[in-house]
């Protein structure tokens, strides 16, 4: 399956004319996968990410994955530069706290060219305790890297893949594993302003859980705001949460609904 996906990307790449302005994706993410959007010096993004914990196969009971409890990623970022980003967030999976610093090393200033490169690299620290051995233990501090490439393939196409790197993604077991990850992901425009995405990602090497992680989603852009309905097998939202997979495979139809909302602020 992976290789079939990596083989369309190629292929699409290879095939499609290049549109000579505009951002690969509208958001700093796909899903999950960081983009190489950057968030413009002295602006403010603001994001709210949402993943509803019952299965839609749980029927009207849970209300088709509605009626439950989430978990949740707050996070604000700030650019220092036009290429530059620092992100603090928080989840209340684990309690964890996520600090990010993302540079752009290629597409920036004007033009946009069709090929884009960040390097997004970051420390997350785990405050959930519940057996009262300390919160500041190497166990709970985790670091993570990333290397997001975005091509704008076409006017309305846009590709994304994320090599990534994350430690103590199992952090819960002694001793705790690293995860090797690649992610890919898309978006296509269908109206103006509306978008699908979609991405997928799988563990290379090291802690991975029972599948790969995949999203899908409708994504709006309008005012400053960029809203996304999502479908995930995937409840985690920061990088060690997601970069080892999911604990359902694609065939189980175990998808959880969510939706994510970024606020810009200018300067």
């Amino acid at each position: 399956m992976l290789r079939s996906v990596i083989v369309i990307l190629i292929v699409t790449v290879s095939v499609a004319p290049l549109r000579a302005e505009g951002p690969a994706f509208a958001a700093t993410r796909v899903v999950n996968l960081p983009t190489t959007n950057a968030i413009g010096r002295g602006d403010i993004l603001f994001r709210v990410s949402h993943r509803f914990l019952p299965a839609v196969s749980g029927g009207y009971e849970h209300f088709y994955g509605l009626n439950g409890p989430a978990y949740i990623l707050v996070s604000l970022g700030y650019g220092v530069t036009d290429d530059l980003d620092i992100t603090l967030g928080h989840s209340n999976l684990f309690h964890e706290f996520e600090f990010t610093v993302k540079q752009r090393m290629l597409g920036g200033g004007t033009g946009a060219p069709a090929l884009s490169a960040s390097v997004v690299a970051g420390a997350d620290l785990v405050t959930l305790d519940p057996n009262d051995e300390g919160v500041f233990r190497s166990e709970n501090v985790k670091f993570h890297a990333a290397l997001p490439i975005a091509w704008r393939a076409t006017e309305k196409v846009s590709l994304l893949a994320v090599p990534m790197y994350a430690t103590n993604t199992n952090h819960w077991e002694d001793p705790s594993d690293n995860t090797l990850a690649l992610g890919l992901g898309g978006q296509m425009h269908v109206l103006s302003g509306l978008s699908v995405v979609a991405e997928w990602t799988t563990a290379l090497d090291g802690y991975d859980a029972d599948g790969d992680g995949w999203g899908v989603g409708l994504e709006y852009e309008v005012g400053g705001h960029v809203f996304q309905l999502i479908g995930t097998n995937v409840v985690g939202l920061t990088v060690d949460q997601f970069a080892p997979g999911s604990t359902s495979e694609l065939g189980t139809g175990d998808m959880r609904l969510g939706f994510s909302i970024f606020r810009m602020f200018w300067r």
